[in-house]
């Protein structure tokens, strides 16, 4: 009798369980300069720039919409574009990147399936004050403002 009662707790236990899943990064390898790294992944993004979280809005369970003021550009936006719309997910698993309003970011956004720029945190995407080696190895970026 304990052994039926026990199979069956286990049975209806494991029909509640719903899948997980988890971010899943490529990452460089092991010993790739900074160097490499930032220009491996500013060939691989559709835009590089600097700017600052001016509003986010949760547009669903799974995606966030971050607004920033641009303030330089590596690669990919044209010159009068002085706020750009960036996409990620909530985080949690989904690789969404944490924006926070206020705060200035160097991205390394792609274009995601729908065409809308997106980054997150597979990408070197980070706060600007820690973007100094991105920074050195991108050089000279086109200023705005």
């Amino acid at each position: 009798m304990i052994r039926c009662v026990l199979v069956l707790s286990l049975l209806l236990s494991a029909g509640a369980l719903t899948p997980a899943y988890g971010c899943t990064c490529e990452l460089p390898e092991k010993g790739t300069s900074t160097r490499k790294a930032v220009r491996t992944e500013k060939a691989r993004a559709n835009a590089v720039f600097a700017g600052a979280v001016i509003s986010i809005e949760k547009r669903s369970d799974f995606t966030r919409v971050a607004v920033l003021r641009v303030e330089s550009v590596w690669k990919g936006l044209g010159r009068k574009e002085i706020e750009v719309t960036v996409f990620t997910g909530n985080g949690g698993g989904d690789c969404g990147f944490p924006f926070r309003i206020g705060e200035k970011y160097l991205i390394y956004a792609h274009f995601n399936s729908s065409k809308n720029l997106g980054a997150n945190i597979c990408s070197r995407t980070k706060i600007f004050a820690e973007a100094g080696p991105d920074t050195s190895v991108l050089g000279k970026p086109f200023k705005y403002q």
